[in-house]
């Protein structure tokens, strides 16, 4: 016979924020400056997200960038846009998310 399978959309991290305090989320954090940008944006409808994560199509409506330094620990929900930018050949980067 045919089995038949509900296909369910797992979030990263899962995380929300209520009043001041986030629950879930994701850290992320990288061992070169301005190696990473995150937005504050979160993407509400998981219909906008386009394959492996891709919020380029959202450029235009998510605002500015704040660009992390070196060690510096962030946290985000699985909905924040987020980005690793160009660097130069042989740079060696620590990155977790």
């Amino acid at each position: 016979g045919v089995v038949e399978k509900e296909v369910q959309f797992h979030h990263w991290g899962m995380g929300w924020v209520m009043g001041t305090r986030g629950q879930g989320g994701i850290y992320l954090a990288s061992n070169v400056d301005e190696s990473t940008q995150i937005y504050n944006a979160i993407v509400e409808d998981p219909a906008l997200i386009g394959r492996h994560g891709n919020c380029e199509h959202l450029r235009d409506f998510i605002g500015s960038p704040t660009t992390l330094k070196a060690g510096e620990l962030c946290w985000l929900t699985d909905r924040t846009p987020h980005e690793s930018m160009p660097l130069p050949a042989g740079t060696r980067r620590q990155f977790f998310r």
